[in-house]
């Protein structure tokens, strides 16, 4: 039996919140071989969608680099165009059923993304191709790899998918 090759992206997002139901900010992803992806969104676009945006989130953001905090949050996609053009992205890197995302901790990135998506429509990715790299990471005892640009979502998947 010929078994299809998976595919690995490194996904990262950047939130206005730390809820299962963040709103998000900005979806950055990059495939092992390079094949990037970067979507600023809206932050009303999410905050609309029923989303959370939380108090303390915000003053934390107030806090960061101005540059990258007015980049992170300065988007003009509405979170549902964001979604379907990372969905279009994952197509064309290959079927989805062989799709497998990583995000750099279980319990944060990928159930927000879930949850974005069912706000529209049903998620399209498989929960069994999703992947932990924090897990990964700690059980081989591979160090963090830091960013090029802290709290910017395509520059986290990029030092992410160097661990993979």
């Amino acid at each position: 039996m010929n078994n299809p090759t998976p595919i690995h992206i490194s996904l990262d997002l950047e939130t206005l919140s730390t809820a299962s139901n963040a709103a998000i900010v900005q979806i950055g992803a990059v495939t092992l071989d390079g094949q990037e992806f970067c979507e600023y969104i809206n932050p009303k676009s999410s905050e609309a969608a029923g989303l959370d945006v939380s108090v303390e989130t915000i003053q934390w953001w107030n806090t960061q680099d101005p540059a990258i905090r007015a980049q992170v949050t300065g988007g003009t996609t509405s979170l549902a165009t964001a979604l379907g053009k990372f969905l279009k992205w994952c197509q064309e890197v290959g079927p989805l059923d062989q799709i497998h995302l990583w995000s750099y901790g279980g319990d944060f990135d990928l159930p927000i993304l879930r949850n974005a998506y069912e706000c529209f429509t049903e998620y399209p990715f498989n929960y069994r191709n999703h992947h932990c790299l924090r897990t990964l990471s700690w059980a081989l005892g591979l160090p963090y790899i830091k960013p090029a640009r802290a709290h910017n979502a395509l520059e986290d998947a990029i030092a992410q998918a160097q661990l993979l």
